[in-house]
């Protein structure tokens, strides 16, 4: 029987968040809390053994091999944060043997990824691991942290001086254990467009005041701004966001990096209207990847 009872830890804001400890036995119960589901990796010494969505007041039992084990729990992702938290939490797990919790330490380097459904995955086949995001956790083994949920919009974080503190809060706390580089990749718009059709001055203003926050808070965070990726019913409005993008951080030259996503991908990049296939978050995170170097 599971004998051993334990209180996890996470960070319920961030996906990304990690749970680690050694373990000699071979059987593990997780136990969900909260609503709707959130997705999480279990990886075993270094390597993906289990891919599972927390689904509310749940409990997965999973089989390991024999012998002593690295377990790292990962939270992949968040659904929105707010008075009312949606997303499943692990909050218990249950073993059948010692184990030796692996507290957090520091890393050189980071990267946080604030966005939307497209950050989480949406569209490629296995989300958690195939993101554009996630792709830089586990093909270049890079310490990767994701802010965002399905259908966020930059109103929800930056249109009211509260939420603007709340959530720079979110990305300084990111980069906490962090001893030498900070990099922030922001990639929203999209369902500002698509979902209230926001007006690009109002846009360009809450962009603004979001990168002035976080710069104030911590001046050592390289912020790159990737506006929206290319739609199938893309839109004067959305190219007024990508001007508003790319002169806002033409003005702010010493810790904005402006790309523009327009031509990253292609139509036949997509898997539906907005998000990428597979092949497209691998694209989307290599063309990503030649510009954070």
């Amino acid at each position: 029987s599971l004998v051993y009872e334990v209180d996890v830890d996470f960070n319920k804001r961030a996906g990304g968040s990690e749970w680690k400890f050694t373990y000699s036995g071979i059987k593990l119960n997780l136990r969900f809390k909260g609503s709707l589901g959130t997705r999480y990796t279990i990886l075993v010494n270094g390597v993906v053994n289990t891919l599972l969505e927390g689904i509310e007041d749940s409990t997965y039992y999973l089989d390991l091999p024999a012998g002593v084990k690295n377990i790292e729990l990962i939270q992949d992702g968040i659904n929105k944060p707010a008075s009312t938290l949606l997303g499943t939490f692990l909050t218990k797990v249950f073993v059948d043997n010692t184990f030796v919790k692996v507290n957090e330490t520091n890393v050189a380097e980071k990267l946080t990824f604030l966005g939307d459904s497209i950050t989480q995955g949406s569209g490629s086949n296995n989300p958690s691991v195939e993101s554009y995001a996630h792709r830089f956790k586990y093909d270049d083994s890079k310490e990767v942290t994701t802010l965002g949920w399905g259908s966020a919009k930059l109103s929800n974080f930056a249109s009211t001086p509260a939420l603007i503190t709340e959530h720079v809060g979110y990305i300084i706390d990111t980069f906490s254990n962090v001893t030498t580089t900070k990099k922030l990749i922001i990639h929203i718009g999209t369902n500002d467009f698509g979902i209230s059709s926001l007006p690009s001055a109002t846009f360009k203003t809450y962009y603004e005041n979001l990168v002035d926050a976080i710069n104030l808070a911590d001046s050592s965070i390289e912020i790159f701004c990737i506006s929206p990726l290319l739609r199938t019913d893309d839109a004067t409005l959305l190219d007024d966001y990508r001007t508003a993008i790319s002169d806002l951080c033409t003005a702010r030259p010493s810790y904005t990096t402006y790309t523009d996503g327009k031509p990253i991908l292609t139509l036949g990049d997509l898997s539906d209207t907005v998000h990428p296939s597979t092949a497209g978050h691998q694209k989307f995170h290599d063309y990503i990847d030649s510009i954070i170097l």
